[in-house]
């Protein structure tokens, strides 16, 4: 080898180390940085007229691991459905309360009917008869409440939708837009490793919401379609479509065209039910949570008030009414009209013949709503009939979900503990899901990630490249000057 190649190829060994150090640094600098995928120079044996002339630059590459990838994407939409599921179950249990909590909603029936066996013990004592008044009223009010809220629920669920789908249809144009330069800047030899960074991050906040398939094309492209088939993305760009709706009430439902379904390319799009194309992750939870978990719930409030006021609005139990008249509690100051059990527990009230703020009185608990005066202070007829009403077994409805026949007590209570399990078994499902995901995040970033001791260790190999190829330079160097002396 002449001199002038050995110089050539330890150059080109200097060059080739410094650029390792630049894309270790860069490593090290993004180690935090979410979505970078860490870098490897290539390089190859340069070789001239059959000889070796040094090493050259052949690119940088971006290390993935599409297997690792596409697990983690499959989890992060899993723990993203779970984490919904629960979030919504967890406050349906908070809205009902725990067993044996003050203000609970099975507390509240405990204590309205404990009043009522007071009151019937002692039928002359005031205080007993304002005390049943009043626990009638804390019950009205609780049920009032949990319905304002579960409107409130499908309200924020339904908001969650609509800033979900403009998300990913703001991150599907992008995408285009990236797969386009891609396309671009593979032409003209740029790189892409940047832009590959930026629409990973794109895709992984798509695929949180929708399950997704991550398809490469020609020229750096990708093309994103949901597990079930759908596309979203090839070539052309698919859009999705969602109207909020400014306020839900509780009869408004997707099937009465009343509420704004998901359509993709303008066809509706089933989702909600765990079996439509889009179904899987956060997105489909949250439709879920607006068109089945919380309408259902709320259902079950609707049965609960609908079995309260009927237990008493029976001319059996107060022989004062008629029939057809309001007992202890109404639907809105009237009678119930088993027509209209859609929303009852938000319209549930007690009657105001017995409601102090409407100038009613406490003692015609005792002598029936209905009559002409007080009566004998020692006459306790009604207020057993209450009793016996509150406490005895009536057949559940369908709506509140369970079977047999039970105390008015005995069906909050029921439906509390039915929701603190369900809340306790989907609470597994999200940790579970949540440890799966971190597991695989970890292996991803083994394989894709920056490891900073590997960098270190890289940088200590590439100062040892360096200094030899300059020792190289030194010493030829000091050849030629001393053939220049000669």
């Amino acid at each position: 080898m002449s001199l002038s190649s050995a110089l050539s190829s330890a150059v080109s060994g200097l060059t080739s180390s410094a650029r390792r150090a630049e894309i270790t640094s860069d490593n090290i600098a993004n180690a935090l940085t979410p979505g970078f995928a860490k870098r490897r120079i290539e390089v190859a044996s340069d070789v001239l007229d059959g000889r070796g002339v040094g090493v050259r630059f052949v690119g940088v590459d971006r290390i993935t691991d599409v297997a690792a990838t596409a697990s983690r994407r499959y989890m992060e939409s899993e723990f993203g459905r779970a984490a919904i599921s629960h979030g919504v179950s967890e406050r349906i249990t908070v809205l009902l309360g725990a067993a044996g909590q003050p203000g609970a909603m099975a507390n509240r029936f405990a204590e309205f009917e404990a009043a009522l066996v007071a009151a019937a013990s002692e039928p002359g004592g005031q205080s007993h008869l304002d005390n049943g008044v009043s626990r009638a009223k804390e019950l009205a009010n609780d049920l009032n409440r949990i319905s304002r809220e579960n409107a409130e629920l499908r309200q924020y669920a339904d908001q969650q939708i609509s800033h979900k789908v403009d998300r990913i249809n703001i991150n599907l144009q992008e995408i285009k837009r990236l797969n386009t330069e891609m396309t671009h800047r593979q032409a003209s030899f740029n790189g892409t490793n940047s832009l590959e960074d930026t629409r990973q991050k794109l895709i992984d906040e798509i695929s949180e919401a929708i399950p997704i398939k991550v398809i490469k094309r020609q020229n750096g492209q990708v093309a994103l379609f949901t597990t079930e088939g759908a596309t979203l993305i090839d070539g052309l760009v698919s859009e999705l479509e969602f109207t909020p709706t400014m306020m839900i009430t509780h009869d408004m439902t997707l099937a009465s065209g009343a509420l704004s379904g998901l359509t993709l390319n303008g066809d509706p799009v089933p989702i909600g039910d765990g079996a439509g194309v889009m179904d899987g992750g956060s997105l489909g939870a949250l439709f879920a949570a607006r068109d089945i978990d919380v309408p259902k719930f709320n259902s079950q409030m609707d049965a609960l008030a609908r079995d309260l006021i009927e237990r008493f609005q029976d001319p059996a139990v107060d022989t004062t009414l008629a029939v057809g008249d309001a007992g202890i509690f109404t639907d809105g100051g009237v009678a119930f009209d088993p027509l209209n059990e859609v929303g009852l527990a938000g319209r549930i009230e007690i009657n105001d013949l017995i409601n102090p703020t409407e100038g009613g009185e406490s003692w015609r608990l005792r002598d029936g709503l209905n009559a002409a005066g007080i009566g004998e202070v020692g006459d306790n007829t009604i207020l057993r009939n209450l009793e016996a009403a509150m406490q005895g077994p009536q057949s559940a409805t369908a709506a509140i979900g369970i079977f047999g026949s039970m105390s008015a007590a005995s069906f909050a209570a029921e439906i509390t503990s039915q929701h603190a399990f369900n809340t306790s078994v989907l609470e597994e499902r999200s940790a579970y899901a949540n440890g799966q995901l971190s597991l695989l995040k970890e292996t991803e970033s083994g394989r894709t990630g920056v490891d900073t001791d590997e960098e270190l260790q890289n940088l200590l190999e590439i100062e040892k490249a360096y200094a030899a190829n300059a020792r190289v330079v030194s010493t030829i160097d000091e050849l030629l000057s001393r053939l220049l002396e000669i």
